[in-house]
């Protein structure tokens, strides 16, 4: 699987609570991309990204997951508080 495959898998399969989990992780935690791909995993709604658990911890991933995270919202995930 290409990045750019992942890329749009997260971004279909972002729900709107998989989409506050990786907020609350990324801006309430203030957990790094990677620490986000890492923790995903141990929550319910990680379990729409089981296909790639594999990749658990992988920057990339998590970088996907806060972008389509926050696009959800309306933000930009490397701005204001995403950061």
């Amino acid at each position: 699987m290409t990045w750019l495959e992942i890329e749009k898998l997260v971004h279909a399969q972002m729900t709107p609570e998989l989409a506050q989990r990786v907020r609350a992780l990324r801006v309430g935690a203030d957990l790094t991309w990677r620490g986000v791909c890492s923790a995903i995993f141990d929550y319910p709604e990680g379990a729409l990204l089981q296909d790639l658990a594999y990749m658990r911890g992988d920057q990339p991933l998590g970088m996907f997951l806060c972008e389509a995270a926050a696009e959800s919202f309306g933000e930009d995930a490397h701005k204001g508080t995403w950061q």
